[in-house]
């Protein structure tokens, strides 16, 4: 919507006439995200990424939705004919509207508040049945869970791993096992230079969306190293290998910390000067794969399932034409020896392409999780290298984003300033790749350090009635309500990391 409807110069005259509009990064503040995402899902039925939501002047919320065309499509109105009626409604029934937005809040504030209902430890049968509801929704025939669009879910896997590790259930450990794999043979793994995307558009994990984000394949790390261990599947030690080689090679910043994301545009190799389109970077034709590798390309295509045209299973945006998404379809049609450096042969083109924009944040909840996954990995594999990484990037937040003690830790730095205070996810995902780490070397400093941030976490955030943890601290009183992380997602609530 930035580059259809934001940056449209008549567009934004419509916007400032007649609204207020404030654009916020989500990942700097989950907190605001999370409560006007439950209440445009409390209107609609449903949410999702972007989030445009229309608030009073006190900030309750009195209508939104997710995207709107630039003219009127997908039966959705036009951006511009929904600012124009909201407008109009707002100037002739404003008592009406700040009616219903204070019953909306009341509303999002009971649920975000989580009233009610027992909060203690899990019993055996609540694990059981977290257990009965994956295997129920779990694809036997591709992998991974549920339907289209399919997300890695690193947090279903660690349960499955860790329930296996239990109670030495074997359902556990191949619905965990054979989906990382599914992941990593499928277009969601870079067969080229490591990393996984951030979702699959298709059931069989084929064509991705293109963006790499590090809380997904930090938190995927930690999940190879335990899968590995009790499959010693060598496919997933390639894997966990490739994908610490892209943290460290793409997303390490200056001084040891990891910085966000790339991007999934970028400009085509052959329209430098063009828009830019999701996947580019990565897309290759059969004919360049020819030239490059001459003679072994039949082979390499064969394996990596390049055909003339496309091998994409839709293209409704036309990006895809001509093109292919590299997946390792056939993986006897080459053995690995040989695959590794026709790959290199590849990737070493494709650094020559314009390359997707880098999110160059440095955010202390995701580099907590790569902290814990860079340990696990040392801690499967030996590799003293796994474990430098996890350590600089710990000494990175104590000396960047920590008050002197230690005891206050700071969300977001970028360009040597560091801003607003830590969520609850900063706390206990930094406590947890602290104790990871003293896992791995056994440094005093680093326990003592955990231990105190777990407290700071039970002190700022720990939610009325036990058990959760709310995603804001105190202080945070521009907002009508708190909000309780109550369940995972792409990333684990706080309340289930503490």
């Amino acid at each position: 919507m930035e580059h259809e409807s934001f940056s449209v110069p008549a567009v934004a005259e419509v916007m400032n006439r007649n609204f207020v509009n404030i654009k916020l990064d989500r990942e700097e503040r989950p907190d605001v995200d999370k409560i006007y995402m439950t209440a445009v899902q409390a209107m609609t039925g449903q949410g999702g990424w972007p989030l445009n939501a229309f608030l009073t002047p006190d900030l309750k919320p009195f209508y939104g939705g997710t995207y709107f065309p630039p003219d009127s499509r997908y039966g959705r109105p036009s951006w511009t004919s929904l600012l124009e009626r909201l407008s109009r409604l707002w100037r002739e029934r404003r008592a009406d509207i700040e009616h219903d937005a204070q019953s909306l809040a009341s509303t999002v504030t009971a649920y975000a508040a989580a009233a009610g209902g027992a909060r203690g430890r899990p019993d055996g049968e609540s694990l059981e049945a977290a257990e009965r509801s994956l295997r129920a929704s779990y694809d036997a025939q591709n992998a991974g869970f549920g339907e289209a669009p399919k997300f890695p879910m690193p947090a279903n896997i660690r349960f499955l791993l860790r329930r296996h590790a239990r109670t030495n259930d074997p359902n556990a450990k191949t619905m965990a096992v054979e989906t990382l794999r599914a992941m990593t043979r499928g277009g969601l793994f870079d067969q080229l230079g490591g990393g996984y995307a951030r979702y699959s558009t298709d059931h069989s994990w084929r064509i991705p969306h293109f963006e790499k984000m590090l809380y997904d394949n930090a938190q995927l790390l930690e999940n190879l190293a335990d899968a590995w261990t009790v499959s010693k599947d060598a496919e997933l030690m390639r894997a966990l290998e490739r994908t610490v080689g892209f943290l460290k090679r793409d997303l390490k910043a200056p001084g040891g910390a990891f910085y966000s994301a790339e991007d999934a545009d970028s400009l085509p190799c052959d329209e430098p000067h063009g828009h830019k389109q999701e996947g580019s970077f990565y897309l290759w034709r059969k004919s360049e794969v020819e030239a490059i590798l001459g003679d072994e390309a039949a082979p390499f295509c064969a394996r990596y399932g390049v055909v003339e045209g496309t091998n994409a299973l839709a293209d409704p945006h036309g990006e895809f034409v001509g093109k292919c998404v590299l997946y390792d379809k056939e993986p006897a049609a080459l053995e690995e020896t040989r695959a590794s450096a026709l790959r290199n042969k590849l990737f070493e083109m494709r650094a020559k392409r314009p390359r997707p924009s880098l999110d160059d944040k440095v955010l202390t909840s995701w580099n907590g999780l790569a902290i814990a996954g860079l340990a696990r990995a040392y801690g499967a594999t030996g590799n003293e290298d796994y474990r430098e990484l996890a350590a600089g990037a710990a000494d990175f937040v104590r000396r960047e984003l920590s008050s002197p003690d230690g005891k206050t830790v700071w969300r977001r730095w970028r360009d040597g300033e560091r801003a607003v205070n830590g969520m609850a996810d900063d706390y206990a995902y930094l406590c947890y790749g602290l104790l990871a780490l003293y896992e791995a070397d056994f440094r005093p400093d680093g326990l003592k350090w955990a231990e105190e941030l777990a407290m700071e976490t039970l002190r700022r955030f720990a939610a009325d009635g036990g058990g959760l943890f709310q995603t804001a601290p105190e202080d945070g009183r521009e907002l009508f309500t708190r909000s309780i992380e109550d369940h995972d997602g792409v990333e684990p609530a706080p309340s289930s990391v503490m």
